[in-house]
């Protein structure tokens, strides 16, 4: 039970990691009004979601926001 969570905990902070990280990333790529073209980070919320039972979903829309 003590391994679930902390896997879940570890999950949790990877993801949202890495959405910080593609979101800087695709901000670095706009040039002039900081809009980005793309925005993959939300992609990666999304491809996780769409893997999880729905009664995890909240935890990956707040890794995301927070993100």
């Amino acid at each position: 039970m003590i391994a679930r969570r902390s896997r879940t905990a570890v999950d949790f902070v990877w993801a949202g990691g890495v959405v910080c990280a593609l979101a800087w990333f695709a901000l670095s790529l706009a040039h002039e009004g900081r809009v980005a073209a793309i925005w993959p980070a939300n992609a990666i919320i999304l491809a996780r979601i769409v893997r999880l039972s729905p009664r995890r979903w909240a935890t990956y829309l707040l890794a995301g926001l927070v993100g």
